[in-house]
């Protein structure tokens, strides 16, 4: 039933309101007259407006340089397309003569600048094989008798050709009638001419200024007719005028005194509107930080990630949308389970430390799976075990966890996840790499503290003794930090009848007696300095024997 009338909506359904016979109309009432008499300000020599280019050569670039897949989802996961036409335009050329990475370069500066970028979708067998950018200049979005939009495009040769909606691809900003996007370049002609007005001026003040350097003042008893006094300033300039004599002393006789002329306060309040016109043009206008402007005055090492991550989520991620948007409709047909995507991580994150270490807490805490991160950072997912959740210790999946009370102690711990595995006792002659890694651990910090210690020592004797019982403070949780995970892989692989060894006790042991090896006498201080000298069969021997003859002896 729901069926049927789901058709008989789609047969009766009739728009009320009228469609605007001119779209665009809003967009193109700003263009009116030049805002300063006598300068020209169109959507080309706006780029000369140093500001300008900055900011739109910015934005287009990054949008042109990010990772741009085509993905269809098959049971539930998300996989990457990699064949058809439409696969080839997302990593190699969209037409004979242009890069996939170049279109879009050039249709943001178009959408940037002008507010809509235009390109025609040519189709074979109604399939999409290639696309060619248009100069927004010759595009007039249109509508027919009947009222379906259209596009009128003007041919280079002065003749027109139209074309039907779904055949240009439509990359718009702002629209007000949702149709055509509102241009910066015009909205902002005001701004634009005040800063080229501003260069024209400092052109003609520094090329055409006749306002002395300084002045040399001639006491009365000396008197200059006018060949006296050309010829003066003649000699002056050859010795003092050229730029390769700046700096050189000077010698006035006869009474004669010089005074400089420093910059006056209008010229030096022109320099800060020139300043102005950055902050003006590239945040305000285009949403672009001032740092990527050039402009560092404000910028620190503690402000710098949190700026590029509101340019991301602000100024980038609106257009990228608007992207994937038309990308899904004009290209991909809206078909369902399939879609167009532009990955901005690289852009929106902090360093990768930073991603690193998020990530490995979500994952540890079962808020990420390990498919959900590769796809976060653009990579292929995990063909098994990717789509599990894991938790700490050390790390399982979370579903054979959930029957453990994870806050039970480390003896508890270990004899859980030997008693739920259906192993049956093995070898664990495998761990030996992974028992070697963590011994290897401990004596590397062993051996960086003491090396950097005795540097210390060389020249505070003294500091020898705190540094030492300072370490050894906190150096047995470092042992049991390194060496539980493989205790419990170790207990887990023997076996149920594995007790989980004492490694507080063996920790504070070995800690104790690092402390007796090199609590010093008279701050004597050898020449040689080496960490702990472990065996690996001695570790084992000592943690797990020891358990086993304890527990035979109860």
């Amino acid at each position: 039933m729901a069926f049927l009338q789901s058709i008989f909506h789609a047969l009766t359904a009739r728009r009320l309101s009228q469609p605007d016979a001119a779209p665009g109309a809003g967009a193109r009432a700003y263009y009116t007259g030049n805002p300063i008499k006598g300068m020209r300000v169109d959507d080309h020599s706006s780029l000369a407006h140093s500001a300008v280019w900055r900011a739109i050569n910015v934005i287009a670039n990054n949008l042109s340089s990010v990772p741009w897949n085509y993905y269809t989802e098959i049971n539930g996961r998300r996989v990457r397309v990699t064949e058809g036409r439409v696969a080839e335009m997302h990593k190699s050329m969209v037409n004979p003569e242009m890069h996939e990475t170049t279109f879009r370069q050039t249709l943001a500066a178009h959408a940037v600048s002008r507010g809509n970028g235009y390109a025609e979708i040519e189709r074979f067998k109604g399939e999409p094989v290639n696309l060619w950018p248009l100069d927004p200049t010759f595009v007039n979005p249109a509508r027919t008798e009947s009222g379906r939009l259209v596009y009128d495009i003007r041919q280079p040769g002065g003749s027109n050709v139209v074309l039907p909606i779904e055949n240009v691809f439509h990359w718009k900003g702002l629209a007000f009638d949702g149709l055509v996007g509102y241009s910066p370049l015009t909205l902002a002609r005001k701004a634009i001419a005040l800063g080229l007005s501003m260069e024209q001026h400092g052109i003609s003040l520094f090329s055409n200024d006749a306002t002395p350097g300084g002045i040399i003042t001639v006491p009365d008893s000396i008197v200059f007719d006018q060949v006296n006094e050309e010829a003066f300033l003649t000699q002056w300039k050859e010795k003092h005028g050229n730029p390769s004599n700046k700096g050189n002393p000077v010698v006035l006789r006869d009474g004669m005194t010089w005074q400089s002329i420093s910059i006056s306060p209008e010229n030096a309040q022109f320099l800060e509107t020139r300043k102005f016109q950055v902050t003006d043009i590239g945040p305000r206008w285009f949403g672009v930080p001032a740092p990527l402007m050039g402009d560092n005055d404000k910028a620190t090492f503690n402000n710098f990630e949190q700026m590029m991550t509101m340019y991301g989520i602000h100024t980038l991620v609106p257009w990228a949308c608007a992207y994937e948007s038309e990308v899904n409709w004009k290209l991909l047909g809206n078909r369902s389970k399939h879609y167009s995507k532009l990955n901005l991580n690289g852009l929106m994150r902090g360093d990768m430390a930073a991603r690193g270490e998020f990530y490995t807490k979500m994952i540890r805490s079962a808020g990420m799976t390990p498919d959900t991160v590769a796809r976060l950072e653009d990579e292929d997912i995990i063909d098994e075990g990717g789509d599990m959740r894991y938790i700490s210790r050390d790390l399982m999946p979370l579903g054979a966890a959930s029957t453990t009370d994870l806050n039970t102690n480390m003896a508890n711990e270990a004899r859980s996840a030997a008693s739920s595995t259906t192993l049956a006792p093995v070898s664990t002659s495998a761990l030996d790499d992974v028992w070697m890694d963590a011994i290897a651990r401990i004596q590397r910090k062993e051996g960086n503290a003491l090396r950097r210690a005795k540097e210390k020592a060389s020249r505070i004797p003294e500091s020898w003794g705190e540094w030492l019982n300072k370490f050894t403070a906190t150096h047995a949780d470092f042992i049991v930090q390194c060496l539980k995970p493989v205790c419990i892989a170790e207990c887990t692989m023997r076996g149920p009848q594995c007790k989980f060894p004492q490694l507080s006790a063996f920790a504070t042991e070995e800690v104790a007696a690092f402390k007796e090896a090199w609590a010093i006498a008279n701050n004597h201080i050898p020449h040689v300095l080496s960490a702990t000298e472990w065996s690996l069969s001695e570790v084992k021997s000592r943690l797990f024997r020891e358990v086993n003859q304890n527990d035979s002896n109860e």
